[in-house]
């Protein structure tokens, strides 16, 4: 699987478009093919080893770093999209 990377500091690609980069992130970290925006991932095969993977590969893409007390209401594409945009 392979994706475009934008440089997204500049804020101009689109919600919708980070959402796509978000799941394809969480596709090759879970070994799953479809993720959807409301999906918790820790209900689609996540553990917190895989979840700081998926940070580091988010920060490394979106040069954002989440706290992790930022995501303790739920971790979904949705709001990791939220969160780097």
């Amino acid at each position: 699987m392979s994706f475009i990377v934008n440089d997204f500091s500049s804020g101009v690609s689109s919600h919708q478009d980070v959402m796509t980069m978000i799941a394809g992130i969480w596709d090759t970290v879970l070994h799953i093919e479809s993720v959807g925006q409301q999906d918790d991932f820790f209900d689609i095969g996540g553990n917190s080893l895989l979840l700081i993977a998926m940070l580091e590969e988010v920060e490394n893409r979106f040069k954002k770093s989440i706290n992790m007390e930022e995501l303790a209401d739920g971790v979904t594409v949705e709001k990791i999209a939220s969160l780097v945009v």
